[in-house]
This record gives structure tokens, C-alpha cells and sequence, in this order.
């Protein structure tokens, strides 16, 4: 399936959790999260709903970023779009190929 490169116009970036080194004196992690990758996506909504994890109530929402093929991005990084962080599930060559990937993520937080 060829890909028109236009529909990648939502800026995104890759971020790296703070090392387990980052602590404070009682342990508590203090490092921030660095921005290793920036690129255009296109995203789509996957799904999304309420949903409730040992007794409270969660908001649950899934999106699919399309992005260029890259070697920077792997399952340990976080994306930043829009403001909210996604953690990334999987990563899918589009078409078994690599010219483009397929990033699935999904976020929670208390509605």
C-alpha cells in the first residue's frame, strides 16, 4: 500500500524515562524525561474507554502512529503528543517493509 508522506502532519516526540540511577536520598526517582526523537506521524484513535483497575475508575485510550522508518525508536521509550505522554505497546514495520513503522500506544489517567 503506498503512502501519501502528507498525512504525516502531527508532530510527535520520543522520550527516555529517567535511568533507575536518578534517585533522591530516599530513593524516589528525580531524573526527567529526555527528548530523544522528533518526527511527523500520522495518528489515529484506536479505542478508548473507562475502564476499572483495582478499585478506581481509569480513562483508556490507545492511538497508532505512523511514522518514517527509524532505528531510535524502540518499546522502552514514551511518545509525547499533544501534551499527554503514550507508552508504547509494540512496533510494526508497515507492510513488513521499512519505509514506514507503526507505533501502537496506549494511555491511562483518573477522568
Amino acid at each position: 500500500m503506498q503512502i501519501n508522506p502528507g498525512i504525516l502532519n502531527k508532530r510527535i516526540s520520543f522520550l527516555q524515562e529517567p535511568s533507575e540511577d536518578d534517585t533522591d536520598k530516599d530513593g524516589f526517582p528525580c531524573g526527567e524525561q529526555q527528548q530523544v526523537y522528533t518526527c511527523w506521524a500520522y495518528v489515529k484513535n484506536t479505542s478508548g474507554k473507562k475502564i476499572e483497575d483495582a478499585g478506581a475508575e481509569f480513562a483508556q485510550a490507545k492511538k497508532r502512529f505512523l511514522i518514517r522508518w527509524t532505528d531510535k525508536v524502540n518499546e522502552d521509550l514514551l511518545i509525547l503528543y499533544r501534551g499527554n505522554v503514550y507508552r508504547i505497546l509494540y512496533i510494526n514495520p508497515y507492510n513488513d517493509g521499512k519505509e514506514y513503522m507503526e507505533v501502537y500506544t496506549e494511555r491511562k489517567w483518573l477522568p
